[in-house]
């Protein structure tokens, strides 16, 4: 009878550790579930900040490929400006020199005309 007893509160044991087990088990699949979960969660972040930085990537070199292009249009303006800008200084200086020309022309028919009259 001692025995049996002994045998029943081993058994009653038993099945408790194992209800124990089981319960630790079912923790351990829900950890296991959570994690992977998060871990899903944690790569469709990745994937979308990596996506991201590709996209930053390309929009900062073709903004970088605009702004070369807009600054080799400026020197070529800038070119432009200078070589119009000496036609005009040409053409200002010849214009004063055709001033003078044409005064001078001036005097001299008036000169002329007067020792004629």
């Amino acid at each position: 009878e001692k025995q049996v007893q002994t045998l029943r509160s081993e058994l009653a044991s038993s099945d408790a550790d194992r209800r124990r087990v089981r319960e630790q088990l079912e923790e351990i699949h829900r950890d296991k579930r959570d994690l992977l979960a998060l871990n899903q969660r944690v790569e469709a972040d990745r994937d979308r900040w990596k996506e991201e930085c590709t996209t930053s990537t390309e929009r900062i070199t073709s903004l970088r490929q605009a702004v070369a292009a807009s600054e080799a249009r400026v020197g070529e303006l800038q070119n432009e400006q200078r070589t119009l800008q000496f036609k005009v200084n040409k053409a200002e200086q010849e214009k004063a020199l055709l001033g003078k020309h044409t005064e001078w022309l001036n005097e001299e028919l008036a000169t002329k005309s007067e020792e004629l009259l």
